[in-house]
């Protein structure tokens, strides 16, 4: 998953630690040698210890999402609307859930092969420049691979784009909410 999102508050509590422990060590060696008479005073450090966690841990990982960019907000069905491209779906759906969860739904034209449904569930996520990233799990013979493609957002719409398995054109797909 693209890390340019908020960190988890798991890694959000790490770098906090992290933080304060190494600029505690930092300062503590550096007024050893500047201070030697401060030393015998280590509850001045904790102070300085508790102050650093307190500034660092309400700043380090605020919601830092717009109200439009958090993924409760794509929630919803979204058609097929337009397609392109040589191995292009003719119809089809993702559904988007507040849980970011999304399952992609589309039929494909094989020719004289018929009509074949396609179906991947997996998630998707908000990159930092606006993009929403899909992590689609497909059936791979008897194992399972995760197709990661991203789409470009409009107000209530976004195309995915992936290259051509046979090296044709770009494929497209464009989504608008139902």
């Amino acid at each position: 998953m693209d890390q340019g999102l908020c960190c988890s508050a798991l890694q959000a509590q790490r770098v906090r630690h992290h933080v304060t422990i190494e600029f505690f060590r930092r300062v503590t060696q550096r007024d050893a040698i500047l201070f030697p008479h401060f030393m015998p005073y280590p509850s001045r450090y904790a102070a300085i210890l508790i102050a650093a966690t307190v500034v660092f841990g309400t700043t380090s990982c605020a919601d830092n999402t717009a109200p439009g960019d958090d993924p409760a907000t794509l929630a919803g069905t979204y058609v097929l609307e337009t397609s392109s491209g040589r191995y292009a779906p003719i119809s089809g759906s993702i559904v988007l859930t507040q849980a970011a969860r999304a399952e992609r739904r589309v039929r494909y034209d094989r020719g004289s092969a018929g009509i074949s449904d396609y179906v991947t569930i997996g998630t998707f996520a908000l990159a930092g420049d606006g993009t929403i990233v899909f992590s689609l799990n497909e059936s791979c013979g008897s194992a399972t691979c995760v197709w990661n493609v991203r789409a470009s957002r409009a107000a209530d719409s976004f195309t995915l784009e992936y290259p051509d398995p046979a090296d044709g054109p770009t494929i497209r797909e464009t989504y608008s909410r139902q």
